[in-house]
């Protein structure tokens, strides 16, 4: 699988946004973590019918 090569630039955001994660509250950390995950089966669905479509006959 090819992709952009990881820099330093890329592990310095990643190393904030970490940091920022570990400072919410729990429950700060529990809403995102839930939108993420929604926004995940949404994406998920879409692609599904999305293929669906494809290959009716």
């Amino acid at each position: 699988m090819s992709g952009t090569p990881w820099t330093a630039e890329m592990d310095e955001s990643w190393r904030q946004s970490q940091t920022a994660f570990e400072r919410m509250s729990e429950e700060r950390q529990d809403a995102l973590l839930r939108g993420i995950r929604a926004g995940i089966s949404v994406n998920i669905f879409r692609e599904e019918n999305r293929n669906a479509d494809k290959y009716q006959v």
